[in-house]
């Protein structure tokens, strides 16, 4: 393993801890945005 500088947890806001089939479910919108364009920054 190699750890690398400028690497960082993502944060999920109230989708952490919840699995994707919930997420899919309370947020589909979103979710389907963000499985779409992963990189952009959406406020859940």
């Amino acid at each position: 393993m190699q750890v690398r500088d400028g690497l960082k947890e993502i944060a999920y806001g109230k989708w952490e801890g919840e699995t994707s089939e919930t997420v899919n479910r309370d947020y589909h919108d979103d979710y389907v945005r963000w499985l779409t364009y992963p990189a952009l920054e959406f406020t859940y």
